[in-house]
């Protein structure tokens, strides 16, 4: 009912009770043989095909642009790099912003009423006043045209991927996608309450990773900015 996925549950139940038999396969058998129990697959609730995205979006043309592969090759393995996306409404010019850091999974959400560039820029600065990211990932939406001021103010390094490749920042896509579980593409951005944010923020956050092996990202996170280890 927690929306976790059978290989969660085996590996979180791996380090929380050293319950190393209870494994993924074992879980799905238990699913199978349980008609309803499906239901409660994430994946099986969000595996729609997305329809043809819209291509008269205007970019950022800044010539001093540094693209992602000159980023350090050790941002895919190291604490501290993020990836940043938003997530649209049909109806009015609402977003949110989406930050993830890629070793943790850690997520963070923010409404904004529209995507002006001073506004994008504050939002970001005051949304990693807890933690310095070592280098910021995103794409070429004008949003960012302030991103030298944002390296100065935060210290780091902008990166942009290229036009039509948004793969290249395939975490925070997938965490898009993860998002409209809980706010379907119809919904009138406008009309979410900051409560309910910060709900599916902690969702996320708190909730048992397999690829963290069974660590949630909070966990993680707090590890490796504060050296605490909490559960």
């Amino acid at each position: 009912e927690a929306g976790w996925s059978p290989g969660s549950i085996s590996s979180r139940l791996e380090i929380q009770s050293g319950l190393q038999y209870v494994s993924e396969k074992s879980i799905r058998k238990f699913i199978k043989k349980r008609p309803g129990l499906e239901r409660h697959l994430f994946w099986n609730r969000n595996d729609h095909k997305g329809g043809r995205k819209r291509e008269n979006k205007i970019y950022l043309t800044d010539p001093d642009r540094k693209f992602i592969e000159q980023r350090p090759i050790w941002a895919e393995f190291e604490y501290g790099h993020w990836e940043v996306d938003f997530i649209v409404s049909k109806y009015n010019s609402w977003v949110i912003l989406v930050c993830v850091e890629k070793y943790s999974k850690l997520l963070k959400l923010a409404l904004l009423p529209n995507r002006q560039n001073d506004l994008v820029t504050e939002t970001l600065v005051s949304m990693f006043n807890i933690c310095v990211p070592k280098s910021i990932t995103t794409d070429n939406d004008v949003a960012f045209g302030k991103w030298k001021e944002l390296e100065v103010r935060l210290h780091t390094d902008v990166y942009f991927c290229h036009p039509y490749h948004s793969w290249e920042k395939g975490l925070v896509e997938n965490c898009n996608r993860w998002i409209r579980e809980f706010i379907p593409k119809k919904t009138d951005l406008k009309s979410i309450s900051s409560l309910f944010l910060l709900d599916i923020e902690n969702y996320f956050n708190h909730k048992p990773r397999e690829v963290l092996s069974g660590k949630t990202s909070y966990e993680v996170w707090t590890e490796k900015e504060h050296g605490t280890l909490i559960e």
